[in-house]
């Protein structure tokens, strides 16, 4: 019997060609820190909140402490020193509540650390403060969906799309959105951010790993099996998804995946 994929899978996607095999995916840190870097040189909001200038209730001492304590933690961050960045944006905002740029840059390196919980807080104070502020947004669509809070991690990413349309030039955009969707059992959507992500992005493992469990749930068995291998062979070191909690219905994938050791659960 012949299958019948919706219209958004009439290409099918690519395997990457195996001598541009990607290493496989960053740590979370790394991650949120190359997404900042490269939206800090694109994002106009950025070059805003980088000048922000002191709120009407800040000293200029308490200005001044807050931006010398913002300045620390960026060099922190930038020399991968996660935790001390995390206490030097803590002295920033202690010094100037209205901040909006060290309560986002606190919430990326409490990420980093996948301390979520933490993390959404300070990024939601910083959208309190500059509601524009998009990287703040991202970064908080996906530490809602590590805890998994699907739909206020899909509100986030649809919030950017409306705001801020250039982010669609970012698989791991895509991939994200991809995971929020597959949380609140959108597969048909789930599957077309995920290829997506793919399709900028050939060589995205966890993506063709995620595009497999999307599959094998709508009980498209051979393409999660192929989807599978791509996965194995861009990284074969993958056992398991980026860790999406709250999945728990989710279906095993099929018994040739089984046969290799896979887990379909989180960590």
């Amino acid at each position: 019997m012949e299958m019948s994929l919706p219209s958004h899978w009439n290409k099918p996607v690519r395997p990457a060609p195996e001598r541009t095999k990607a290493r496989g995916p960053y740590p979370a840190w790394q991650r949120c820190f190359l997404i900042l870097a490269i939206l800090a040189l694109t994002d106009p909001l950025c070059c805003i909140s980088w000048a922000q200038s002191p709120s009407s209730s800040t000293s200029p001492a308490q200005h001044m402490a807050a931006r010398q304590a913002y300045d620390e933690g960026i060099d922190f961050l930038r020399r991968r020193r996660i935790d001390d960045a995390v206490a030097a944006f803590r002295r920033a905002v202690g010094a100037d509540a209205d901040f909006a740029a060290a309560w986002a840059e606190l919430g990326l390196a409490l990420e980093g650390l996948e301390r979520h919980e933490q993390a959404a807080d300070a990024l939601e104070q910083a959208l309190v403060l500059r509601p524009d502020y998009s990287i703040a947004r991202y970064i908080l669509g996906t530490a809602c969906n590590a805890l998994g809070r699907w739909s206020n991690a899909l509100g986030c990413f649809e919030e950017i799309l409306s705001r801020h349309p250039s982010f669609v030039a970012y698989p791991e955009f895509h991939y994200q959105r991809g995971c929020a969707l597959m949380g609140l059992h959108r597969w048909d959507d789930a599957a077309e951010s995920m290829c997506e992500a793919i399709r900028i992005n050939p060589n995205y493992s966890q993506a063709h790993w995620e595009l497999a469990r999307i599959y094998d749930m709508l009980g498209f068995a051979p393409l999660s099996e192929e989807a599978h291998r791509t996965a194995l062979r861009l990284d074969p070191s993958l056992r398991h998804p980026a860790g999406l909690p709250g999945l728990e219905e989710a279906p095993t994938l099929p018994a040739a995946a089984a046969a290799t050791g896979t887990t379909v659960l989180g960590k």
